[in-house]
């Protein structure tokens, strides 16, 4: 890490020592907006920059708050409920640290369902997935080997595929955007994820022979990655994918959905890759996990098949039984990163699918239990009462700010973030949030300004919202958690005047 970042995290991680006063402790308050939405008593300059947005002050929600003594700097609507946008995902990551601690892992396991002999197994492999969103192609395929290791070579049965530790309905993401083919970051959440659904598309052009297409991972279909003709209506040098149903069937090959990918109209440049999503009922890992059993030097008999639900009731039913009638354990198992790593890259470059999947593990009695989006919902729900913040002040729908029901106050957040400052977790929450001007997200942001390396903020950003919030540490040495939340049609305009009220914050609060 280089010494400037390392010296601007030794300043705000200060907040890890700030065990002088107890959680959920306030202090007066000052400079708060009328109810009636009036122009507050915060300095001139700073309405000045308000107005000169474009957003009109009534959708603006700002609080800004001393962590140590709850005195306000700063203070509009706060108590204006909007959506949170990413900033949701602080919620998120405050009450997993609370409710499952920093060392919390997603298992992925494996179970043998038939005997294995002399390498063989007479039987199904059963793949239980445990809902880890970081699971790569190249991890599966080094677990693969280990398996081949154990003394696995071949599978006469099929390998099975069983998602069942997620319960989902249609209907727990109407409220999110749908995914489409170059849409990745809104992929919906799946108990065994690779790639976080994602496929990197490469065109190889060489002289003499036609363009192909290359894909970042083996696809067990053939026929579900099509290179299409050059797309007449396309700008600049970049493929474009789409999903399309097939140009021909037959009455022994149904229609099904196909990722189609124009090429630029320009045939002499060389586009650069693309990330693409496959078409609905094309699961990536079931695509895949065939293919690389086999490149490691592995047999299968079968196929790849999803599995019946192996969960009966509230508990998993394992494939099978010992003769003593005891559960069977599980063969092998595969751990994510601990949460508070998995967490960073949540926070710092906002990973919606990862925050998707942390929402759902505070499902109560996750894995062990199915988790359900409602069971989550109500649990963090009881959580945030415990804080203190009751649920028309802050309330999560999919825990990631996707969804316009991950909504809240600004001056819910900021007691939120005060009572993680003073928390047991409290150096895991705080760094992995981006710092101004150095990484994640806001790593192209306040680069030459007073906030640089003085800030730990997690942006937010929806057609119709914009947001910061997080710590910000002022040159008289007062660390602040601060919220600033914009909700209306152009809130796009409302980014500058965001990071001038954190420039002010750091100058003179």
């Amino acid at each position: 890490m280089p010494a400037s970042r390392r010296d601007a995290l030794a300043r705000l991680v200060g907040l890890a020592a700030l065990t002088s006063l107890p959680a959920g402790a306030h202090g007066a308050q000052r400079h708060m907006a009328p109810a009636d939405g009036a122009a507050p008593d915060i300095p001139n300059e700073l309405l000045r920059q308000l107005r000169a947005s474009g957003v009109p002050l009534g959708h603006w929600g700002i609080e800004v708050q001393a962590v140590h003594t709850g005195e306000t700097l700063l203070s509009l609507n706060p108590q204006q409920t909007v959506p949170l946008a990413s900033t949701a995902k602080l919620v998120t990551s405050a009450a997993a640290l609370d409710l499952l601690g920093p060392t919390f892992t997603w298992k992925t396991q494996v179970y043998l369902d038939g005997d294995l002999q002399d390498g063989t197994l007479h039987g199904d492999l059963v793949v239980v997935g445990g809902g880890d969103p970081t699971l790569r192609t190249e991890q599966l395929r080094a677990w693969l080997q280990d398996m081949r290791a154990a003394g696995l070579r071949r599978i006469r049965g099929d390998i099975v595929l069983d998602r069942s530790v997620f319960r989902l309905r249609q209907e727990d993401h109407d409220s999110t955007p749908a995914p489409g083919p170059d849409r990745p970051h809104h992929v919906h959440p799946n108990a065994l994820s690779l790639d976080q659904g994602v496929v990197q598309l490469a065109l190889r052009r060489r002289p003499g022979a036609p363009p192909r297409l290359d894909a970042s991972v083996p696809l067990a279909d053939p026929q579900l990655l099509q290179l299409g003709s050059p797309a007449a209506s396309a700008e600049g040098c970049a493929l474009q994918p789409r999903w399309a149903d097939p140009l021909r069937t037959t009455p022994s090959a149904p229609s099904h959905q196909h990722l189609r990918v124009e090429t630029p109209p320009d045939s002499a440049c060389q586009p650069p890759p693309v990330a693409a999503v496959l078409p609905p009922g094309s699961d990536l890992f079931a695509q895949v996990v065939g293919g690389l059993w086999r490149s490691v030097g592995g047999r299968l008999q079968g196929r790849v098949r999803q599995g019946a639900a192996l969960r009966q009731g509230d508990g998993l039913r394992l494939p099978r039984l010992l003769r003593d009638g005891t559960p069977q354990s599980p063969w092998m198992t595969l751990r994510s990163a601990p949460l508070v790593e998995v967490m960073r890259d949540i926070n710092k470059h906002s990973d919606n699918l990862a925050a998707r999947h942390l929402m759902l593990a505070l499902s109560p009695g996750f894995p062990a239990r199915a988790a359900t989006l409602p069971d989550a919902q109500s649990r963090v729900t009881r959580w945030l009462l415990q804080q203190g913040i009751t649920p028309d002040a802050l309330s999560l729908d999919s825990g990631s700010g996707l969804s316009r029901g991950d909504r809240g106050q600004a001056r819910a957040l900021v007691r939120l973030l005060r009572s993680a400052a003073f928390g047991p977790h409290s150096r895991d929450f705080v760094t992995s949030l981006p710092v101004a001007g150095m990484d994640g997200t806001l790593s192209n942001r306040f680069e030459g300004g007073p906030a640089r390396g003085n800030a730990l903020l997690k942006t937010g950003s929806l057609l119709d919202a914009r947001a910061l919030a997080g710590y910000v540490m002022t040159r008289q040495g007062t660390v602040c958690a601060v919220a600033m939340l914009v909700n209306h049609p152009r809130a796009e305009l409302a980014r500058p005047a965001l990071d001038q009220l954190v420039e002010w914050v750091v100058r003179h609060g």
